[in-house]
């Protein structure tokens, strides 16, 4: 590709990372371009090694590149989302935000180290030091959504994973949802995705990863 003239020869490096989890947050919560600036970052010396590393060992075609480059570029994503994370400004509302406030970034912690828990708000607010109503509002504020919302669906995009990848029984997925039925999964799941579980796990099945 020649654009304008007279510079030195640009080598452009192209690649993707993809995801299969339906609604993932992270995704949805990113802007439509994200750019690492690397001589801004604190990290400037570790990426432009890494990418580098990426483009010797491309070249090269070396056994056993195409793993140890699909995890570099996880963590070069990793690396994208937490240099957004901390330009986020304090009035921002979102998932991504929610990390960057100490509060709500604790809580969330809480609930994914504990999935299989049956949190309630009252609960939240006492292990982080908060009344139930500034607990409640505050995340709600940042986060877009009521907490026990936040908590239901993030447990059926687990779900959904689990469907795919495990011979778990759609009742004994929807169990650790914490769904005490199976219909009781399947109201809940088929409204957050659109689909039936038991349709999800066959169609995602038959999907490459």
């Amino acid at each position: 590709m020649t654009y304008g003239g007279g510079g030195e020869r640009t080598h452009i490096m192209c690649g993707f990372l993809g995801t299969d989890a339906p609604n993932d947050p992270v995704i949805k919560a990113l802007p439509s371009l994200l750019k690492l600036a690397v001589s801004e970052a604190d990290s400037a010396d570790w990426i432009e090694t890494s990418l580098r590393f990426a483009a010797r060992e491309m070249a090269a075609g070396r056994k056993g590149s195409l793993p140890l480059l699909a995890q570099l570029a996880e963590c070069l994503f990793i690396e994208a989302v937490r240099r957004y994370i901390e330009s986020i400004q304090p009035h921002e509302r979102g998932w991504l935000a929610g990390f960057a406030d100490p509060v709500i970034g604790e809580a969330v912690n809480l609930l994914h180290a504990k999935r299989d828990h049956h949190w309630t708000v009252d609960e939240l607010a006492s292990q982080l030091g908060l009344s139930r109503s500034a607990f409640a509002e505050r995340f709600a504020r940042i986060m877009g959504e009521p907490p026990m919302r936040y908590f239901g669906r993030q447990r059926l995009r687990f779900a959904a994973q689990q469907l795919r990848g495990s011979h778990e029984t759609v009742a004994r997925i929807g169990f650790q949802a914490g769904y005490e039925s199976e219909a009781a999964f399947n109201r809940a799941f088929k409204r957050e995705f659109g689909i039936a579980s038991a349709a999800w796990r066959i169609r995602s099945a038959a999907s490459p990863l």
